[in-house]
């Protein structure tokens, strides 16, 4: 479906490239089949870890733009002329786009639709500076786009070292490499723009049992994210960061348990709890996460 949907683009110069990321068994050659059937180039990053394969891709691509998205996805045949045209501005490092729904057909789907609308983030453009963002709003770039609709000049992606490849799935954070990007970017000086004009649209997961699966991971992913951003930072900012996660992060994750509890939530308690026991499971998986080499020092 990816692949179908990129080559309905309507825009010219660009490349495909499917980045296969520590394929099991003999996945890796039906995968590679696959691409080479559609015409599109192959390259295989064995190392585990979405963001080793965003880097993997960032070096092999031949444009100075790198758009990801990801195999779950479906670009719009405007996707990358929206992109352009934010990229027309040079001050612009990176940009992100809307991401909307390919089907709303199971109580799963459903469910995270409702889950603070899924993976939209509006219909406004904005620009992003880190002279323009509050404390909080520093450190919740989730506000800024998702990983599934993101791209970014070359040359923006070298001053930051690339992808943390110690994060997001594949490794034990199950999460959180474009939160991360997005900082860094932004507290470089970087101008991050949001284009709703460049979407995409996302197949959400089907099953009850891998949406509690993809909540927990959220939970889990945030919270690595933040303490990342606590160690890394001075005092100024770890201040900020346990400032946000007391004040707005544990008293959210507590309330929605709350009021589900109480049959007051639009997502049902046993989602809800899989978040805050994703949350809870933080520390120990940001442990493992300090064990894996970085490309990035934050």
């Amino acid at each position: 479906r990816c692949l179908a949907a990129l080559a309905r683009l309507d825009y010219a110069p660009f490349e495909v490239l499917v980045v296969d990321n520590a394929p099991r068994g003999g996945t890796a050659s039906a995968a590679k089949g696959i691409v080479a059937a559609s015409g599109r180039r192959y390259v295989l990053e064995e190392r585990p870890g979405l963001d080793r394969a965003r880097n993997r891709g960032a070096a092999e691509a031949r444009h100075d733009i790198v758009a990801y998205t990801d195999d779950d996805c479906e670009p719009d045949p405007g996707w990358l002329a929206g992109l352009a045209a934010a990229f027309a501005d040079p001050r612009v490092a990176g940009v992100t786009g809307r991401v909307l729904p390919a089907a709303v057909e199971t109580p799963a789907q459903r469910l995270f639709e409702s889950y603070g609308g899924g993976m939209d983030k509006g219909a406004t453009a904005r620009e992003l500076r880190w002279d323009r963002l509050g404390a909080f709003q520093r450190i919740a770039v989730q506000s800024v786009g998702v990983g599934a609709n993101m791209a970014f000049r070359r040359a923006a992606l070298a001053v930051v070292s690339g992808f943390d490849p110690a994060l997001d799935l594949g490794t034990p954070a199950h999460g959180a490499g474009d939160l991360d990007i997005f900082h860094r970017l932004l507290r470089a000086g970087c101008v991050l723009r949001y284009e709703p004009a460049a979407l995409v649209r996302h197949h959400h997961r089907r099953e009850m049992p891998q949406l509690r699966r993809q909540l927990r991971d959220n939970g889990r992913s945030f919270g690595v994210y933040l303490m990342k951003r606590w160690r890394e930072g001075d005092a100024r900012t770890r201040g900020a960061v346990a400032a946000y996660a007391l004040l707005r992060w544990a008293p959210w994750l507590a309330s929605r348990v709350a009021r589900g509890a109480l049959g007051l939530h639009e997502l049902p308690l046993p989602l809800l709890w899989e978040e805050l026991a994703g949350a809870l499971s933080a520390p120990r998986a940001w442990a493992e996460v300090r064990r894996i080499p970085s490309s990035s020092t934050g």
